[in-house]
């Protein structure tokens, strides 16, 4: 199954038009998590408000996971 990760804030969307594939939708979220661990741990002020919008292959939203200020503990 193919998923897409979309890096979204109230303002603006950065698209992801080729997507991954996984077999199952945990793989996809944990994708995510370490998609928003690294954007946390590179330029965490830059990525302040975002996430990363997690959509199946027909464009369905099933989880978002915020970028955090490095420090912060956990992910939603």
């Amino acid at each position: 199954m193919r998923f897409f990760f979309d890096l979204k804030s109230e303002q603006h969307t950065v698209l992801d038009y080729s997507g991954e594939d996984f077999r199952r939708h945990e793989a996809a979220i944990d994708f995510a998590k370490a998609i928003a661990d690294d954007m946390t741990h590179r330029a965490s002020r830059q990525w302040l408000g975002w996430s990363v919008e997690v959509l199946d292959e027909v464009g369905r939203q099933f989880i978002s996971v915020p970028i955090r200020t490095a420090g912060a503990s956990g992910l939603s």
